[in-house]
Formats: C-alpha cells, structure tokens, sequence
C-alpha cells in the first residue's frame, strides 16, 4: 500500500510531531493453475499519529497553504489480479489480465484523509509471437468525493494503453525496439494523489519511439 504522505515525511522532519507507528492485518490468496492465475488481498492498517498534509483553505501570493498534522487513522482496502492465457495458436500467444483496487482512509476522530487514490479497474490484452510483443490496455480511474475539509473531489477519468515491440540479440547483447502510446484518448486526468491536480493535469495524448539495448 502506498503511503499518502510525500516521501520525506518523517516526525524527525516535522518540528514537535511524535513517532508515526502502524498495525496492519492482511489476508491474502493466490491460485496458479494451467495458465490462469488469481491473487486477491484484503487489508486493514491502523496508524497511531499519522502524518499527513493537510489543506487549510488558505492562499498565501495565490498557492495554496498546507500544514502539516497528525492524528490516529485507518485504512481499509482490497487489491485483485487475474491473468488467463487465452491460448497459443500460429497467431502467436494471448493473454488477458484484469485488476481492481480501492482504498478508504479515514481519522478515527472522523473526516477523510486528504489525496486518497481513488478505486481503480482496468484490463489488458497481450500479445506475442517470436520476437514480438504487443499489447492494449484500458484502466478507469473512478471519482473521488471522499475528500478531507477544504480539498476538492476529482472527476474520473480513463486512460488507454498500448505498446508494441520487437526484440532480437546481436552477440551478446540484446536489442528491442517499441512504439508506445499512452493516454491514447487524450482524455483530461487530474490524479486525486497529485498535490498539482488542480494546476497540472497528466500529459494528453503521447508516443514515444525508440531502442533499448540489454547488456
């Protein structure tokens, strides 16, 4: 699980904070069989005094003022994955894969943690023959109204995937070059875990060419 704090914070970082401690449970699953495989987990974190960023409806030279605070909190969540290899004909070898993840974060003295992901569900379709490796990807990203005082929910959004790439060794040195796309629908995404969401969506619609070489 991701931390929602920046990397960085730390009480030794934060003048007059305690020491942050966390209590986690989590069970979990995982089924292999003849090209299909499950993993699921479920998971409850307690964390006594944790740190967070937190927004105070304030703006100082139009930027916005954050303060720094602690308090007990819970987090409950979920993540699952499925992979299934669709089959391998003289077309080359298909495989399908679908996830799904959500997070609840809240203080135990009430009201939501601030830029918390919102829940997730996507799938992918690979493939490969030979050399050649290609796939196609969709993740919905679901809105977040779950918010903490004086932070804004954050509309949905879906961004499309794709690659393809075709690998081949020279020696001992192995060679591959890709095409890439991302936000293939260029479609306006605003990360609720971004402090920038509201100045900086994510980049439109991007390509990306090129060669690797593996050593």
């Amino acid at each position: 699980m991701d931390r929602t704090s920046p990397p960085g914070a730390s009480s030794s970082a934060i003048p007059g904070s305690k020491t942050e401690v966390a209590h986690r449970l989590e069970v979990g699953s995982h089924w292999h069989i003849d090209g299909f495989s499950l993993h699921t987990a479920l998971y409850t974190t307690r964390f006594d005094r944790f740190i967070f960023l937190a927004d105070t409806g304030l703006e100082r030279d139009g930027l916005p003022l954050r303060i720094w605070q602690q308090g007990d909190a819970r987090f409950h969540g979920f993540e699952i994955e499925f992979n299934k290899t669709l089959g391998e004909w003289d077309s080359g070898r298909w495989e399908l894969g679908l996830s799904a993840d959500a997070v609840r974060a809240r203080l135990e003295q009430g009201g939501d943690l601030p830029r918390i992901p919102a829940a997730r569900i996507g799938g992918q379709l690979r493939w490969e023959l030979g050399g050649w490796r290609a796939r196609i990807g969709v993740m919905r990203h679901a809105d977040q109204d779950r918010v903490a005082s004086f932070e804004r929910p954050s509309r949905g959004y879906t961004l499309v995937d794709a690659g393809l790439s075709y690998h081949f060794d020279v020696d001992t040195t192995g060679w591959e070059v890709f095409l890439e796309g991302s936000n293939l629908s260029d479609q306006e995404a605003r990360p609720h875990t971004s402090l920038l969401k509201d100045l900086a969506p994510l980049p439109g619609r991007n390509l990306q060419f090129g060669v690797r070489a593996f050593f």
